[in-house]
């Protein structure tokens, strides 16, 4: 009798651990299910996403198209400035691409980019005709840039030895070095503007 006993005890708590494997079971079915709807989810927004940077990178390139059909053949230096922005965009938008794998350029140092020859020739040459604050802003132009140029290269770097977080971070001190030259060159475009028409 107590045999019989402790095996209806074995076979309830048997039954019982079955029912709840069973039980755990659905659950954790069902946790995968979530997981693999969260994946496909996320899936489709970094499709989304994908789609809506190459449109966007389709876009800027229409634009500076037409900019470049517009000021053909203009050859002021508040027109130059403009142009230096514009090539200042698609270096930055090399860099993007470089950094997500999609192209395998590599950017140079900053006096052999559109704006460093610029900004050593003919810049240099006739920035002074503006005034000493156009000059001041010029020269504080060359450190962001030169800097810009360097952090760019290492991210790319870092990005290429596999140390994508390290890359991330350079990559956004990069981003941050190219608002303070884009501003630094609206306020030079501002400066040479307000000179030309005095």
């Amino acid at each position: 009798m107590e045999i019989k006993k402790g095996n209806d005890k074995v076979t309830e708590m048997l039954t019982t651990l079955n029912e709840d494997a069973i039980k755990i079971h659905g659950f954790v079915s069902e946790i995968i299910q979530h997981i693999k709807g969260l994946k496909d989810t996320f899936d489709e927004i970094i499709e989304i996403g994908n789609s809506v940077d190459s449109k966007a990178r389709e876009n800027l390139y229409e634009y500076i198209d037409v900019w470049k059909t517009l000021v053909e053949g203009l050859d002021t230096l508040d027109i130059e400035i403009l142009k230096r922005v514009i090539d200042h965009a698609i270096w930055m938008d090399n860099v993007a691409k470089s950094l997500e794998g999609k192209s395998d350029w590599i950017p140079t140092d900053h006096t052999q980019c559109n704006l460093g020859k610029w900004y050593y020739s003919k810049g240099k040459m006739i920035i002074d005709k503006y005034g000493a604050r156009a000059v001041e802003i010029f020269t504080s132009i060359e450190d962001a840039h030169a800097r810009l140029h360097n952090l760019g290269i290492s991210a790319i770097n870092l990005q290429k030895e596999g140390k994508a977080e390290e890359a991330f971070k350079k990559a956004v001190e990069m981003y941050n070095s190219s608002k303070e030259i884009i501003d630094k060159l609206f306020m030079l475009y501002e400066e040479i503007v307000k000179h030309s028409n005095k």
